[in-house]
This record gives C-alpha cells, sequence and structure tokens, in this order.
C-alpha cells in the first residue's frame, strides 16, 4: 500500500500460516519476513519473498532452529538475526547476496554465519551507516557492538551496555523489546512497561485465638 494511505491495498503473499513482515531490502528486491510453524504456530522461519514476482519465496537458512527479528544491513549485503540454534537466543550474521547466472532462478545463497552476541542477544538493529550493531540481552539491557567490513568479512569489537529499559513484566529473557533506533545511533524509539504498583504492607497476626480468652 502506498505510503501517503491513497490507493488500494496489493496482497503480496497469502502462505496459510502467520507471517509477519521484518525488513524490506535496501534496493528493495527483498522482503524479509518470519513464519510460524509448529503448535500454536509458536516457532518461526526467516522467509525472503521476491518483490518481483517472478519467483517464489524461500528460506534464508536452513535446519530446524527458530528465527526471527531478521534485518539487512544498510548495505543490503548482510542480515542479523536472532536463532536459538545454540540453546538460547543469540544474534547472527549471515552473508546475503543475489544469485549470480549460474545459481537457480529465484534463490539467494548465505555464507559467512558468525555469532555475535557474546552471552545471549536478540532483536538486532543497525545504525545506518552500518558501522554498529544493536540487540538486547537476556538481562534486557541494550548491548551496542562495533562492526568494521573488511572485504567479504565482518570484525566485530567488543559489546558495551548502554542502558535497561523495562519492556513489562514478562520474563526478561522473552520479554519482546519493541525499539528502533535514529540513523546516527544516538538515540532510540522504545516501549516500556508501565511502573509497577506499590502495594499496603500486610500485617500477620500469630496466635490470634488467644485474643477471645481474655
Amino acid at each position: 500500500m502506498d505510503a501517503t494511505g491513497t490507493g488500494t491495498k496489493q496482497l503480496l503473499l497469502d502462505a496459510g500460516v502467520d507471517i509477519w513482515p521484518l525488513d524490506l531490502s535496501p534496493d528493495g528486491r527483498f522482503l524479509l519476513y518470519g513464519q510460524g510453524y509448529g503448535p500454536e504456530q509458536a516457532r518461526s522461519r526467516l522467509w525472503v519473498y521476491p518483490m518481483s514476482g517472478n519467483s517464489s519465496p524461500f528460506r534464508l537458512l536452513e535446519g530446524e532452529a527458530q528465527q526471527n527479528y531478521g534485518h539487512f544491513s544498510p548495505d543490503g549485503l548482510w542480515v542479523a538475526y536472532t536463532s536459538n540454534e545454540s540453546g538460547r537466543n543469540e544474534v547472527y550474521l549471515v552473508s546475503f547476496h543475489t544469485p549470480s547466472s549460474s545459481t537457480a532462478r529465484g534463490s539467494v545463497a548465505t555464507s559467512g554465519k558468525r555469532q555475535i552476541s557474546p552471552s545471549g542477544g536478540r532483536e538486532p538493529r543497525w545504525r545506518r551507516d552500518g558501522r554498529e550493531l544493536f540487540y538486547i540481552a537476556d538481562d534486557n539491557t541494550l548491548m551496542s557492538i562495533p562492526v568494521t567490513r573488511r572485504g567479504s568479512r565482518f570484525e566485530v569489537g567488543a559489546a558495551r551496555p548502554l542502558f535497561r529499559p523495562n519492556p513489562g513484566t514478562a520474563t526478561p529473557s522473552t520479554a519482546t523489546c519493541v525499539y528502533d533506533v535514529s540513523p546516527d545511533g544516538s538515540k532510540f524509539l522504545i516501549n516500556i512497561g508501565a511502573p509497577r504498583e506499590t502495594t499496603a504492607p500486610i500485617t500477620l497476626v500469630e496466635n490470634w485465638l488467644s485474643d477471645f480468652k481474655r
């Protein structure tokens, strides 16, 4: 649908199960989306939809691990995403490039996968220049990690904590923290949970039956 709200809606894809858009490649050629599987569709996989409509959707990554929160790098050559393939949620990078003449039409090759978060993480976001990644750690701390591209490789620096938002009352490692970052990485738009209500103290009276004997 046109961003101005004019015109008519156009159906891009009906997969027959829950799907949700995640990101559009910078050149507008590929839509990255999540697709649910399993009981109550709790498990998810990352899929790619070619916006040209000339090719069928395809999996970004193989395997049985849960994958979500995928985002293209500003140059469109990498995807940052969350996966639990190690037994807990971690942030990964994988290279993404369009097919060559020797590959099958409609496919995209991925390679160079590496783990970015050192000890748990999810929901990565890129700074506009592609030199910094942000993600949410297991204790809900918003983390920053510098990344430098050297040829076809990424060099990753040490992760550092920025601040700890409060996305709600859910378990920290599973709470959804909806956020976005300004192009220069200096400001964040983020959801926070309402402050917890304070309760009046409870007074416990022991041996209260003795009061009736007086």
